[in-house]
């Protein structure tokens, strides 16, 4: 499923859309030639830093929104 997520407030030098794509996954996540780690979080465990507007749209997806 992917979600457009517009938002005039993201960055005021231009309008940006960020899609959201929800799948499911299934095995062990592996660093490949584009990352050098991997790791998986849940809403309890979040980085404290996420980069632009991504917390929020995580706490969308928690909460069920999509």
């Amino acid at each position: 499923m992917a979600i457009p997520f517009p938002s005039f407030k993201r960055d005021p030098r231009h309008h940006s859309i960020s899609t959201v794509y929800i799948a499911k996954g299934k095995g062990i996540p592996q660093a490949k030639d584009d990352a050098l780690e991997i790791e998986t979080f849940d809403e309890s465990n979040l980085p404290d830093e996420i980069a632009f507007d991504h917390r929020s749209i995580l706490s969308d997806y928690f909460k069920g929104a999509y």
